[in-house]
């Protein structure tokens, strides 16, 4: 029955929004079945040979705004906890 209220600021939980993490691609890089995602879709795409989720923010005529990353980046969070059980 215990409660707590927490709170974590962006290094404690998803860290800070990093702006280079934001990139515009022409879509001619993009094979054709992909150039034309909606936005909010997740892609998988390989950088430096690791395998990194981005989001598709933006699709405009020739260009691609992905967005990787975490959608909570940079945003204080806070947790209403209340302990119902013990296992």
């Amino acid at each position: 029955g215990d409660k707590l209220d927490v709170s974590l600021t962006p290094d404690e939980g998803y860290g800070d929004f990093d702006p280079a993490r934001v990139r515009t691609i022409p879509k001619s890089e993009f094979p054709a079945r992909m150039r034309n995602p909606k936005p909010g879709t997740m892609l998988q795409i390989e950088e430096d040979g690791h395998w990194r989720v981005w989001r598709v923010e933006k699709v405009e005529a020739d260009t691609i705004t992905f967005d990787g990353n975490h959608e909570l980046a940079g945003q204080d969070l806070h947790f209403s906890v209340e302990i119902l059980g013990i296992r």
